[in-house]
């Protein structure tokens, strides 16, 4: 005999909630093992502070989702995650040798996951926010005010 599926949401706003309570596990899941494989990578190579430092982020998405999910507040847990990951991307897109770098085209994606989520307003702002960075950015950069890259010297595909 097959399993009843749970029953459909009714109207629109249970259709949203449904939809940022999944999009809110999926994203705590991945997030969650991300940080977990990292943890390992960076304990194997003996970079404590950083494998601390994901063991953290990880712990931080465990508790804004257990906390989200018991108060039923997806979409506030959809922003407790994403304008502090914006903040971090935000600030690395400045060492990153901004636009030239990778972590200035990932907060993009971010507005388009809180809009998934139903955090309009905090959607906005930070699509908003992001506009505004990389214009920073580029007027930063076009007066030589970034700092050199230190990681590794920029490729030819990166100029």
């Amino acid at each position: 005999m097959p399993l009843a599926e749970p029953p459909l949401p009714g109207n629109a706003h249970e259709v949203e909630v449904e939809l940022a309570r999944r999009i809110l596990k999926l994203v705590c899941g991945l997030g969650i093992a991300a940080t977990l494989m990292y943890v390992v990578v960076f304990a194997a190579h003996r970079l404590w502070w950083q494998a601390l430092g994901n063991l953290a982020l990880g712990t931080y998405m465990l508790i804004v989702l257990r906390q989200s999910t018991r108060r039923g507040h997806y979409a506030l847990g959809l922003a407790l995650l994403a304008w502090p990951v914006f903040a971090v991307l935000a600030t690395a897109s400045f060492w990153q040798n901004g636009i030239a770098g990778a972590a200035v085209w990932w907060l993009f994606a971010l507005p388009l996951l809180l809009l998934q989520g139903g955090a309009t307003r905090s959607a906005m702002l930070m699509a908003g926010l992001v506009m505004l960075q990389v214009a920073l950015l580029v007027v930063l950069s076009r007066h030589a005010f970034l700092p050199a890259p230190k990681a590794l010297p920029l490729g030819d595909l990166q100029r």
